[in-house]
């Protein structure tokens, strides 16, 4: 295992970043913008990515209570860095066990996704007193997010969970062979 990530220094730097952004979006982002959810982990992004219509929208952003939409606004450039970081690892992990097939694509695709989705959610909150005006941006939102998270990540979730199933884990195969 240290063989393997000393030889893929860029795979661990991006991949130790998407874990602890990670637990940042999921454990203190979400409850930031809705405190009001006793839950620890909180899925207050998840429910607007889903709304797909302004009137529910509008009510999941009610529901965080007052200053809701500011505080929202406040942390999201955290989602923003996100891809940036898985985006990248599970592009390496996949290029390292698969080489650079077409699925080593797939994380590249699934972050761009993020960003757009994320891009179009900020710019509803950000303008949020005319939301009412935006139906089409704000279905347009879910439906890059729904495919995003119906599609895209299931996909190369499954794709990497195979790989690593079929090559095993890094250093395994050298520990097996030594009679370890």
């Amino acid at each position: 295992m240290r063989r393997f990530l000393a030889e893929n220094p860029w795979l661990c730097f991006f991949g130790a970043a998407a874990a602890a952004i990670t637990v940042v979006q999921l454990v203190f982002v979400n409850n930031y913008i809705d405190p009001r959810s006793e839950a620890w982990v909180n899925a207050a992004q998840l429910r607007l990515q889903f709304a797909f219509f302004v009137d529910r929208g509008l009510a999941v952003v009610e529901s965080w209570g007052p200053g809701g939409p500011e505080r929202y606004l406040s942390v999201i450039w955290i989602d923003l860095l996100w891809p940036f970081t898985y985006g990248p690892a599970f592009f390496l992990l996949i290029r390292k066990l698969d080489g650079l097939s077409p699925w080593a694509f797939m994380p590249m695709l699934e972050a761009g996704s993020n960003l757009i989705e994320t891009s179009l959610e900020i710019y509803w909150m950000a303008n949020i007193e005319r939301a009412a005006d935006m139906p089409v941006l704000f279905f347009a939102h879910g439906v890059v997010a729904a495919i995003k998270w119906l599609v895209l990540v299931p996909t190369y979730f499954a794709h990497s969970g195979l790989l690593l199933w079929r090559h095993g884990l890094p250093g395994r195969g050298t520990q097996q062979a030594a009679g370890r």
